[in-house]
């Protein structure tokens, strides 16, 4: 494509980013409105401390705690950038860089379009256009939160690695070297983004192997050097990303991660993630479940995982083309390479995660794969056009541009009614993606009626998004009972407790008889939400 069409892409990207963006006044969910407070501490000069905790995984010592202890930090170092540039800490000030990279995502599949499908110009713009319009994607775009950025890395990676050009021993330095980068990139946004230096990796062996056969070479000892050396430039660009986090660890924790991810290993459903004291996770606790039950729970994650992948990465309308396309560009090396990323994706988030994962944590993951997908939907129809020319004696001049604005028309018309319906839920002046925060904004109010401070601790289902909301820090209702509940409190000094509808099993008759036990007192409702206080010293 020229230059001009690429920046009709970018405008029109920008365009469509911009009016979902300013519809969305609010994070919505935890996921984003923990990156939105992360942001919001660095930006007012905190650092990488929270006042909340939203999981006991790596038992906390208390507030402030350090941040990102389970999610990476780039997602909130972009959001703080956007806040720091503006100099306002408002939700959108926060997403003004993720709304510039989402524009950017139609002009990497466009890039990656014209590496595939052989400077099909035609195919660019319209890949491109399906990465304006993403549909089920759309809300998470401009959001704070990691889907714009792994799209856009996923789609650079796919780039650097199809990518024709001469291989030389300096051009495939810069390019390990870019992989690298990108790789880190990809690592500090999710923290199953190391995965990427296999592919990375193996990018580098091909193009090697690919030189020497030009050169009417065999591997030798001097191969095995040259990928030794490759190697090292890969991980030296990962490094140079990467590094400070892990002195960040290491200086925390005495390790490279945090000690609490590796808990999550041994969960054996997902209201774990929010179990308290920890420690009771362990190797000893998941045998005792049963190969049976470990095996059903992956086989369900499994089936759920590749729903998302049929209904919201293929966008049910692409179902049929991107198998075609996939066929269609079989003897493409990158292909296989991107089916091996698939299936390492899809075996971390159902054989490893199968709870986090089946939550959200594959789709989160795959986004990465998103702009091939949409590479191969466009390569799909050529070879669906061509069959119904062979077939059908369709002009193929006349069915592509029919066939191709029809797809572009459908993803825009699937785009803005999901995008409708998560937002707005049916009701434009109540939307629904803006009740559990303005439900904080109310609960606050309330307890501060019965005295509530600011630097009092509130007990409640989602910390990130009260303390979003309203400044207040806060901590998460654990996994358990009543007594688990009250020990959480009298360790962290917690003073309120809002209890929620969606609540864990083990408070159900404190939500549907409210009344004052050993160390909780009774205030009264907040609509649907049960108010407590916890007694400063509780009956034994």
């Amino acid at each position: 494509m020229t230059r001009q069409k690429y920046l009709i892409l970018f405008v029109v990207g920008l365009t469509v980013s911009l009016v979902a963006a300013v519809l969305q006044s609010v994070p919505g969910y935890m996921d984003a409105e923990y990156y939105y407070s992360g942001g919001l501490q660095l930006a007012n000069g905190a650092g990488f401390n929270e006042p909340f905790l939203w999981n006991y995984l790596d038992d906390p010592a208390g507030l402030p705690h350090p941040s990102h202890t389970y999610w990476m930090p780039l997602p909130s170092l972009v959001a703080a950038a956007g806040m720091l540039l503006t100099g306002s800490r408002s939700f959108l000030a926060a997403r003004l860089f993720f709304i510039l990279l989402a524009a950017c995502i139609p002009l990497v599949t466009a890039l990656l379009s014209e590496e595939l499908g052989g400077q099909n110009a035609t195919n660019a713009m319209l890949a491109g256009l399906l990465a304006v319009f993403p549909v089920f994607y759309m809300v998470y775009t401009t959001n704070t939160e990691t889907f714009t950025l792994y799209m856009l890395l996923g789609g650079m990676f796919f780039w650097i690695a199809a990518k024709k050009i001469p291989g030389s021993p300096k051009t495939l330095l810069a390019r390990s070297f870019l992989l690298g980068i990108v790789v880190g990139l990809m690592h500090l946004t999710r923290a199953e983004g190391v995965i990427w230096l296999l592919p990375a990796g193996l990018v580098i062996i091909y193009e090697t192997l690919k030189t020497q056969r030009m050169g009417g070479k065999v591997p030798d000892a001097q191969f095995i050097l040259r990928i030794a050396m490759y190697a090292t430039v890969i991980f030296c660009g990962y490094l140079l990303i990467m590094f400070p986090w892990y002195a960040r660890n290491l200086r925390i924790y005495g390790s490279l991660m945090s000690p609490g991810g590796s808990k999550t290993l041994w969960m054996t459903n997902y209201d774990q993630t929010f179990i308290y004291p920890a420690d009771s996770l362990t190797p000893a606790t998941w045998l005792e479940m049963g190969w049976q039950f470990h095996v059903a729970a992956r086989w369900n994650a499994l089936l759920t995982n590749l729903k998302n992948l049929l209904g919201v990465q293929a966008e049910i309308v692409l179902l049929p083309l991107i198998p075609l396309g996939a066929w269609k560009l079989r003897k493409k090396p990158l292909l296989w390479l991107a089916g091996l990323v698939w299936l390492m994706i899809l075996g971390v988030m159902t054989v490893v995660f199968p709870y986090s994962g089946a939550r959200g944590g594959y789709i989160h993951s795959g986004a990465a794969l998103q702009p091939l997908f949409w590479v191969l939907a466009i390569c799909g129809l050529d070879a669906f056009i061509s069959f119904g020319s062979r077939v059908r004696n369709w002009d193929a001049r006349m069915a592509k541009p029919v066939f191709g604005s029809g797809l572009i028309a459908l993803s825009i018309f699937l785009t803005v009614t999901v995008y409708y319906a998560r937002i707005f839920g049916g009701e434009i002046a109540n939307p629904v993606w803006e009740r559990s925060w303005k439900e904080h904004v109310e609960i606050q109010t309330d307890l501060t009626g019965y005295g509530l401070q600011a630097d009092s601790i509130v007990v409640i289902n989602n910390p990130p998004g009260f303390f979003a909301a309203t400044g207040q820090p806060a901590i998460v209702i654990p996994d358990g009972d009543i007594t688990t509940l009250v020990s959480v409190a009298e360790r962290y000094h917690a003073s309120y407790m809002a209890l929620q509808k969606d609540h864990v099993a083990g408070l159900e008759m404190l939500y549907e008889k409210p009344v004052d036990y050993a160390g909780l007192h009774y205030l009264g409702d907040s609509g649907s939400v049960r108010l407590f206080e916890f007694d400063t010293e509780p009956e034994k």
